[in-house]
């Protein structure tokens, strides 16, 4: 699945979202999705921005899945990094609201946060067409492109990164691609 990222008519990013074959055999195995639509899947998030019951079983159940993030100009490390960290924030601040994570889990996720600003810091160039991989491993997400390789260490923030793709609050057309790629291939 790979679309455009735009903002302000501008596009900025390509990104493309990948899965392994076994996680298409989980969830046509699944009873939560053998009754799954795309306009399910295409739901918005509760204002609580909790997560649509789908896109937490597949990000949870997936024993990987990788963001690939192509540039379409030259950024740098802060542009992509602040774009992912406001969006974990949020959640981490709805979660704390709700009481779903403790303190030591908010530490926890505190230093994975430190983590990410090291892997991707200000200074990194990043240039047009360089590839940034992001990939969901057991103990967290592994961070890889030109001239950047690192791994943060926490599977809440792999997790509520690949959320935030899937969710569409980065990119809704590519929630949409999802949607639909996911629907053709459970009707197979």
């Amino acid at each position: 699945m790979r679309l455009q990222v735009t903002f302000v008519k501008l596009n900025v990013y390509t990104v493309s979202i990948y899965g392994p074959q076994s996680l298409f055999s989980y969830i046509r195995s699944s009873p939560l999705w053998k009754s799954f639509t795309s306009a399910e899947f295409a739901k918005k998030p509760e204002q609580d921005m909790m997560t649509n019951p789908y896109i937490s079983d597949l990000v949870r159940n997936a024993s990987t899945l990788v963001v690939h993030i192509r540039p379409t100009r030259v950024t740098d490390g802060a542009h992509i990094r602040n774009g992912i960290l406001r969006f974990l924030t949020k959640k981490l601040a709805v979660e704390d609201a709700k009481g779903t994570v403790t303190d030591t889990q908010k530490h926890e996720i505190d230093s994975a946060f430190d983590e990410l600003r090291a892997v991707l810091p200000s200074s990194r160039k990043i240039g047009k067409d360089d590839v940034l991989s992001f990939t969901l491993v057991p103990d967290g997400l592994k961070v890889e492109g030109v001239g950047v390789s690192g791994h943060v260490k926490n599977r809440w923030v792999a997790e509520r990164f690949f959320e935030s793709y899937l969710e569409g609050a980065i990119s809704p057309s590519l929630k949409a691609n999802v949607a639909a790629t996911l629907e053709t291939a459970l009707r197979k």
